[in-house]
């Protein structure tokens, strides 16, 4: 009976212990997420949401470049529902898609602790983010590796949203920035940070403020030296997003001559940017430099078709019977408004047979501006 008995003991002692353990490591996990979360943000700007992390008692934030690349304003929320605009950055790093924001605001923050860069495959790490936008989520995984320029490959779930998110040790310190994932389509919980080791020489950098409140991307570009302006460019290229194009490749303001051969060209990137969310600002720019483009006689169709196209969307009569006539010199082109316009009188009052007509209408255009790409040089 006591041999019985002292073997219940031990059996309820492990099984205390195990329980003990289970509910300290949940206790654990919750704690390090109450800690952190005072110190990770949501990132808004017109056209996407993101994540960042808080690193001074300042509020200086950082985040991926990506989150930010073709911003007008940039908002960020912090957990407790307080929202502060951006007033300028410490460091910009396109290549590395780093982003160290500033905070127009005197309040102080709670900055992550800071990890020392000893990682290794198989530890615990942790993510708190914003997948799609569904505000502070909190996930775990492993480190499954670590490559040769010191980005971190892991586990932990985390969705577009999700970018610029501190990616936490065990301890919650932080030791990089979520930056991608990989085509969840062709493969699961392939995801990456950069490391800490790449921006944390500059947490303490000068502070580079927006003082006359310009749009985000105009003041990045009125900010940059040329070697600056030239990674913007490369990077706008490689983005290969006709707003981001336009926004970095679009000169300096005042610093920069543009030929007159260039004009159609900047038209051409601000009219498909304007094409992709039909954003004024877009249709005012792709207005300006087509117009330019006219009075100079250079690359005419195009651009009597470009300011056809925006004075059809404005309802500008005036205009659309200008560049009607120009583009009467150009029969395959002036066939495609003649037919337009013969099915357009017939919709009568149907908005979808109007939609699907100005649909067919912007899709040529792709078609002109392929042909000037592809006849660019030759000009």
């Amino acid at each position: 009976m006591k041999r019985f008995m002292k073997k219940i003991i031990i059996l309820l002692f492990v099984l205390c212990t195990n329980f003990l353990c289970i509910s300290y490591a949940s206790s654990g996990a919750g704690d390090l997420y109450k800690k952190s979360i005072k110190s990770v943000v949501l990132i808004e700007t017109q056209n996407k949401t993101g994540s960042g992390v808080i690193l001074d008692s300042e509020g200086t934030i950082a985040t991926c470049f990506h989150v930010v690349d073709s911003a007008d304003k940039i908002t960020v929320k912090t957990a407790d529902g307080t929202k502060y605009k951006v007033n300028g950055y410490k460091y910009i790093n396109p290549a590395g898609d780093i982003a160290l924001l500033t905070l127009k605001t005197t309040n102080k923050f709670t900055p992550i602790e800071l990890g020392k860069g000893t990682n290794s495959v198989g530890d615990t790490i942790y993510a708190l983010s914003n997948p799609r936008g569904i505000e502070f989520v909190f996930s775990d995984g492993i480190i499954s590796r670590i490559e040769k320029g010191g980005n971190i490959q892991f586990t932990a779930p985390v969705s577009p949203g999700s970018s610029g998110a501190p990616l936490l040790d065990k301890t919650g310190k932080l030791i990089g920035i979520i930056s991608s994932q990989y085509d969840i389509s062709k493969a699961q919980n392939i995801n990456f940070a950069f490391p800490l080791s790449k921006f944390d020489s500059h947490i303490s950098d000068k502070n580079i403020i927006n003082t006359k409140n310009k749009l985000w991307t105009d003041f990045l570009v009125s900010k940059a030296t040329k070697a600056q302006l030239k990674q913007y460019r490369y990077y706008a290229f490689m983005k290969k997003d006709p707003s981001v194009m336009y926004r970095y490749l679009k000169p300096k303001e005042g610093k920069e001559d543009v030929r007159e051969e260039d004009f159609p060209f900047l038209g051409l990137l601000s009219m498909s940017a304007y094409e992709e969310n039909f954003d004024s600002s877009m249709s005012k720019e792709a207005q300006t430099w087509f117009l330019r483009s006219l009075l100079n006689n250079n690359s005419v169709e195009l651009s009597a078709y470009g300011l056809f196209l925006l004075s059809l969307t404005d309802k500008n009569d005036n205009c659309m019977d200008i560049y009607w006539d120009y583009l009467k010199k150009y029969p395959r082109t002036f066939k495609v408004l003649t037919v337009s316009a013969g099915e357009l009188s017939k919709c009568s009052k149907n908005e979808e047979c109007v939609k699907n007509i100005c649909y067919k209408l912007f899709e040529y255009f792709n078609v002109l501006a392929i042909n000037y790409i592809q006849n660019r040089g030759d000009e």
